[in-house]
């Protein structure tokens, strides 16, 4: 976890019920503020619930998306909301550096867009990306399958 925000430059976090109840959700996003990445949360439960706790703490203040409303004829219009608050809190320079990928060899991502450092990874490789999915309070990470519901597996 702690690679994928120093390596960030921008959080968007997913906020539910199940995300303000996930320990590595809030471990994660803790250390995100602390670390002073923009964070910017994307809010997709209930119109009547909030965050509270450590969520509504951190998340309070911060520009946000309100994906609640969200159907098939106004997703393209929340994702560009997004993108254009990621553009408002993420310096330029940077935000042209995380998108030139020229040079970078598509090996070094998997097809669900994880790259998970262990065994056979490129872990030093200045191209390297971690791309880090957490939803819902399940994190897609080898190293912490434990986190993640399998249901009747």
């Amino acid at each position: 976890m702690a690679y994928g925000v120093d390596n960030a430059i921008c959080i968007c976090c997913f906020v539910t019920p199940k995300y303000q109840q996930s320990q590595y959700c809030e471990k994660e996003l803790s250390y995100a503020d602390s670390c002073k990445v923009p964070i910017i949360p994307c809010y997709m439960a209930e119109k009547e619930w909030k965050p509270t706790s450590w969520l509504g703490i951190i998340v309070h203040d911060l520009p946000r998306v309100n994906f609640r409303d969200a159907n098939k004829t106004n997703i393209s219009e929340k994702f560009e909301e997004l993108l254009k608050k990621i553009e408002s809190v993420v310096p330029q320079n940077d935000l042209e550096a995380a998108m030139d990928l020229e040079g970078n060899d598509e090996d070094d991502y998997d097809n669900g867009g994880t790259h998970s450092e262990g065994e056979g990874s490129n872990a030093d490789d200045e191209n390297n990306y971690n791309y880090h999915n957490v939803s819902d309070g399940e994190v897609d990470n080898a190293e912490q399958d434990d986190a993640v519901d399998y249901g009747n597996e």
